[in-house]
């Protein structure tokens, strides 16, 4: 089942990457059970919203195999993971290990740019 894009950028372009990685974590923190989500979560809602999710990519979260689109999100995730800004990472994330065995959780600077993204383009009302 899809999860539809609560984040959706204006006028439906594309967002980076990055920007939907953060959001992702963003909503599995707020949202989720964990405060450190898993990276495959955070990962299968980015590509979810990016409407790039396939069932490839379910194998993938296990043994780094099988689907360039969610190597291209986690070598993504992996980066600002490394850089450490607005991102960190818990697991092995330097070799690293598949996204279903590691995390990863915003900085106070990443829940800060979670928020600007959010303020600069608020997700559309939901209809009850």
């Amino acid at each position: 089942m899809s999860n539809p894009n609560p984040y959706q950028s204006p006028e439906g372009m594309r967002r980076p990457i990055e920007e939907l990685l953060i959001l992702a974590a963003f909503h599995e923190t707020v949202h989720g059970r964990f405060q450190s989500p898993y990276c495959s979560g955070v990962i299968r809602l980015a590509m979810e919203w990016a409407g790039t999710w396939q069932k490839e990519a379910e194998r993938y979260m296990h043994t780094c195999t099988g689907s360039p689109e969610a190597d291209e999100y986690y070598r993504s995730l992996i980066a600002m993971i490394q850089e450490g800004t607005l991102i960190k990472g818990l697991g092995d994330v330097a070799r690293p290990a598949a996204p279903h065995f590691t995390q990863c959780y915003l900085t106070p600077a990443g829940h800060a740019r979670a928020q600007s993204i959010l303020a600069n383009n608020p997700p559309p009302a939901t209809q009850s």
